[in-house]
């Protein structure tokens, strides 16, 4: 290693390698040589330490030696933006330091590092280190050549090769016999696909030695003795719980010998009746009666383990059914096996590789001898952020690569932040890596004052937590002990509430469910609204703050969070746990024309811009596609009635041969009985028969730009709270058409699989972005996985009523009892309650208690992610899992403050802006206008078409008179407004166009209408001026013009 002058003449008080720290962090940062493990609560600071701690390795080393090499100090995280941000904050500072620094040696090596940091930076996520690795020794990794990430189309034209190879190699190679076991198997399942996705999720995310193992099916005698020695492991498992639960109790209360004695006795505790101790669900009465156990702390969870174990040895197995699991099991496992080695020949083949695969190769990499060598001395320092995150795999990458004899490895996490589950973290690896890196009784360093969250907000999650996790000593290796933060900001205002949605709603509308309990989705719907109604009232105050520095607000409590609305910042973050659920509430915050931002999900594939861009795909591929016909008719594109597509169900019904035609005989020879329907069904069908035509000599990307500039989309998204989001997932649909195309595969037939595979992949799970905006929004919607590293203003917890739930799929797969082990249930009913091995009930009794120690962690972070305001959205149900998040904050929400609507709750059809500058568009969102409605041509009569040239050149020339200039003027702008203000009762909407307005100067606007005669006008005008009024436009003036014979009648019309 190299010799570099010691930087000790720096003067503590005055060089900084960033923002002052705590005692605690300046403690990991100034750590010398040797292992450190950190336990960073959430919002502690552990970016900002690990920050400093690199520069403090940079300037000044460990003290065991002088300053380290930036190349030498290997730093590792999971995201790509997680290491963006360190390598941003490390090189920031270290730019800093060499200001304060005079010249001399010390600087000039700096200046050096600096001006090599883009090359010789460690900073990486595992995957781009692994990818390095794989780079830096080809000719010793089992991936030659150059390998491309295997993703998108690549993937999915994996997944059709191979089940192609697969069914090719059924036909050919397998016998009569093979084939039978295989189609015996595939009945197992309920569907061919289901069995096939089995297969291949297991050779994708299974090692080799494990599916090897599993796929020998042993001799049935030798298999019985193997599963009733793994029987008789849990037991003795569960009655050493038992004995130890016991003992945790003696420790804090004298137990008599006879008691103890008592509770040890498995005859007492097996027997049933008055002679028994315990039932199924609490202690016998006689056994209360002796000894009083509710008077012995710690004694309910005694009793939970002895029932445990009595559950366990009283219940009868049907030994051939796990048996019949174990063959099924072999047989997948066998499968498994070949799909592997398919896709690793398909990849090699293709030059692409998996993650998976690149972080087998690199591990297989670090463990030849010849790389370990040259690898050995290659990083002084290892430093893992987000480490609770980690697996074992990963964790062997390290293992190899670390110096066991000097200790030079620090890791950083918060096991109460372990949700990524799903993607292959074990919350077991940290406090295993603790244990060897520091050894097992050893605790590891603390972060505990946090810098995010007020003292209130730290003081009531300390108390909720307290009992929401498990203690250090209690603790489950599958759990996240509690641990106590405290806060480093001054006691400040109220920041505690809840939202009652019964509180937000009409007295009409809670009386539609005053005697029932409305269904899960009302209520959904019932508390979305609700919160709409608060977050309008809220973007009111905003608006207030627009006009008046020191404004009248309805949320005085809530003023910094409505100044930073007003402001355009960050201030309220929603949190979700799916995005069905967040859907909902989108629909709900457009309606009431909430700002918002999707920040993160299926949204995107989900979104109007993709459903229309499949429906027209598979138009302009099948013409008589009735499904995508009706979507599209639906959609702005076609801005057809539900009467008018009824109408024409009805006349293809009475008429077979245009039925069974193809499109021109489905679509023409019809017209709705309503005018402006007929109007647009012909409009409509010319379009698509001129869309059709494009797109048999036209790319479908050219197909596309033309039906966005000739249809009326722009119009109908202008208006919206989020058209900046449905303008940049029209950009991306291009994209991805045009992708496709570069690729060869944009013809109709492969662009609809295409979509319709990306969409499958994200409701399984995939997480996909909308289109990126240049702003994230003052109102952030996301599921708690997207909020993890994030702090908000306002955290506003709106989907309490979900809980975890145990998937029980066929498969199911874990370790055991130390071993790794799968089970196959058999039967395919609807209810999922078929034969159940006993191995299988097991691993899923196993899955469920996991599954719900990672919900109580999402909770955790789901509340630690609020800074000043934490929201709890309350469900008007009762949630009967007791892991649901709104019954484990139930007895800590009396000390929440009610959120209470002030003044008339918040219309649906109104705009939460003012007109936008021309030339973007003035329009109302649409989808305000449902049935019933009325359109304003039925009211009013049609606009004298003829008179249309005349009455325009007189509204320029008052546009001239008012504003000194001719201005801009806009025609056939939509627009819906309430029926309810004229007065209507038979309709709820009007729906209609502004059509003439001009924006002037002072932000007012000139209305202009005309008719057959001065009342139309009159009449159009005055309801045109209502629309703009609701929408919050102020009304200059609105005039009336009709045709007396040559000449231009006006009339100006008091409002």
């Amino acid at each position: 290693m190299k010799s570099h002058p010691q930087l000790s003449l720096f003067d503590p008080p005055t060089f900084q390698y960033g923002p002052p720290l705590s005692p605690q962090q300046a403690k990991v940062r100034d750590h010398g040589a040797g292992n450190q493990v950190v336990v960073a609560g959430a919002g502690t600071g552990k970016t900002e330490t690990l920050t400093q701690r690199i520069l403090k390795l940079l300037v000044e080393g460990d003290g065991a030696s002088g300053p380290v090499e930036l190349e030498q100090i290997l730093a590792l995280t999971f995201t790509d933006k997680g290491a963006a941000e360190m390598r941003g904050r490390v090189y920031a500072r270290l730019v800093e330091i060499l200001r304060s620094l005079p010249r001399g040696e010390a600087r000039t090596r700096l200046e050096t590092v600096r001006a090599g940091f883009g090359e010789n930076n460690r900073i990486l996520t595992f995957d781009a280190f692994s990818f390095r690795l794989l780079g830096q020794f080809p000719e010793h990794s089992s991936l030659a050549g150059e390998i491309e990430i295997l993703e998108g189309a690549a993937r999915r034209r994996l997944r059709r090769d191979v089940t192609r190879q697969f069914w090719n190699r059924v036909e050919t190679t397998f016998s009569p016999q093979e084939k039978r076991e295989l189609w015996e198997l595939l009945e197992l399942f309920s569907s061919r696909r289901a069995a096939l996705e089995t297969m291949w999720t297991l050779a994708e995310t299974e090692n080799d030695d494990d599916l090897s193992q599993l796929s020998r099916l042993p001799p049935e005698s030798q298999w019985k003795r193997e599963w009733e020695r793994l029987v008789a492991r849990d037991s003795e498992r569960l009655w050493r719980a038992v004995e130890a639960e016991i003992e945790k109790v003696a420790r804090n209360a004298a137990l008599s010998s006879e008691l103890r004695a008592e509770l040890l006795g498995q005859e007492r505790i097996l027997a049933g009746g008055r002679g028994g101790i315990v039932t199924r669900d609490d202690w016998s009465a006689a056994f209360k009666k002796r000894w009083s156990p509710e008077l012995i702390g710690g004694f309910d969870r005694v009793g939970k383990r002895l029932r445990d174990w009595k559950a366990e040895v009283s219940v009868e197995r049907d030994v051939a059914l796990d048996w019949q699991s174990r063959r099924a099991v072999a047989q997948l496992c066998a499968h498994a096996l070949w799909w592997q080695g398919a896709h690793r020949e398909w990849c090699a083949q293709n030059g692409v590789a998996a993650f998976a695969d690149i972080a087998a190769a690199a591990l297989d990499l670090v463990n030849n001898n010849e790389v370990a060598a040259q690898l050995g001395a290659s990083f002084s320092h290892i430093l893992i952020d987000e480490f609770q995150d980690t697996n074992w795999r990963q964790w062997a990458l390290i293992e190899a690569l670390r110096d066991a004899a000097r200790g030079n490895v620090l890791i950083v996490g918060d096991e109460k932040q372990a949700i990524f589950r799903f993607r292959g973290g074990d919350i077991t690896v940290f406090d295993g890596v603790r244990q060897t890196l520091l050894g097992r009784d050893a605790r590891a360093d603390e972060l505990t004052i946090s810098r995010r969250s007020m003292r209130q907000l730290v003081s009531w999650t300390n108390a909720v937590f307290r009992q929401v996790l498990p203690s250090l000593e209690a603790r489950q290796p599958f759990e996240a002990p509690f641990q106590a933060l405290e806060s480093e900001s001054e006691a400040g205002e109220n920041g505690l509430w809840k939202l009652l949605p019964q509180n937000w709603h009409l007295a009409a509308e809670n009386a539609l469910w005053s005697e029932q309990s409305p269904p899960l989705a009302v209520q959904r719907e019932r508390a979305a609204r609700a919160l709409a109604r608060f977050l309008r009232q809220l973007c009111d105050d905003a608006k207030e703050w627009e006009e008046d520095e020191s404004p009248s607000l309805r949320f005085p409590d809530l003023s910094a969070i409505s100044r930073k609305i007003a402001r355009g910042q960050s201030a309220i973050g929603m949190v979700f746990t799916s995005h069905a659920v967040k859907s909902v509430f989108e629909t709900q915050l457009r309606a009431l024309d909430v700002p918002f931002v999707a920040v993160k999900g299926t949204g995107f594939w989900s979104s109007e811009p993709v459903t229309w861009t499949l429906h027209l795909l598979q138009i302009l591929l099948d013409g008589s596609d009735k499904t995508a016909f009706v979507g599209l008719a639906r959609s702005p594109l076609g801005a057809l009635s539900d009467v008018a597509l009824l109408e024409w169900h009805l006349s293809l019904e009475a008429d077979s041969d245009r039925t069974e035609g193809a499109f021109c005989a489905q679509v023409e020879g019809f017209s709705p009985s309503r005018p402006d329907d007929a109007r647009a069904w012909e409009i409509f069908a010319a379009r698509l028969h001129l869309w059709r035509d494009l797109a048999r000599v036209e790319p479908v990307s050219e197909v596309l730009e033309r039906v966005l500039e000739e249809s009326e989309i722009a119009f109908y998204e202008a208006g919206m709270p989020d058209a900046a989001q449905r303008e940049q997932n029209w950009r991306k649909v291009l994209d991805i058409v045009r992708e496709r195309e570069d690729a060869g595969e944009g013809g109709l037939r492969a662009l609809i699989d295409h979509f319709a595979a990306l969409i499958r992949e994200a409701e399984g799970g995939e997480k996909e972005a909308d289109a990126p905006l240049p702003s994230q929004g003052s109102i952030q919607l996301m599921t708690v996985w997207a909020a993890k590293g994030l702090g908000f203003p306002m955290t506003i917890l709106a989907q309490l009523d979900d809980a975890p739930r145990a998937e029980g799929a066929h498969l199911l797969r874990g370790n055991f009892e130390g071993e790794r082990q799968m089970a196959f249930r058999l039967g395919d009913d609807e209810e999922g309650s078929g034969a159940r091995p006993w191995l299988w009930e097991k691993l899923l009794a196993r899955d469920g208690a996991e599954e719900e120690a990672q919900w109580r962690r999402l909770f955790y972070v789901a509340c630690t992610r609020a800074e000043s305001h934490l929201v709890l959205l309350c469900p008007e149900r009762e949630v009967k899992n007791a892991a649901a998040w709104t019954n484990l904050s139930d007895a800590h929400r009396d000390q929440m403050t009610a959120l209470q609507p002030i003044g008339e709750l918040p219309r649906e059809g109104r705009r939460e802006e003012s007109p936008a500058p021309f030339p973007a568009p003035l329009a109302l969102p649409l989808p305000r206008a449902m049935a019933p409605e009325i359109a304003l041509a039925q009211l009013c009569g049609e606009r004298a078409e003829k008179f249309a040239a005349r009455a325009r050149e007189w509204m320029e020339n008052r546009v001239a008179d008012l504003s000194g200039s001719a201005g801009q003027i806009r025609e056939e702008v939509p627009f819906s407004a309430p029926a309810s203000e004229l007065g209507l009762t038979n309709t709820a909407w009007i729906v209609g166009a502004w059509e003439w307005l001009a924006l002037l100067p002072d932000e007012s606007l000139l209305l202009v209408a005309s008719g057959e005669n001065g009342e139309i006008a009159a009449a159009r005008v005055r309801l045109m001026a209502l629309a703009a009024r609701n929408a919050g436009f102020e009304v200059r003036e609105a005039w009336a013009l009709w045709p007396l014979g040559e000449r231009v009648e006006s009339e100006l019309v008091i409002l």
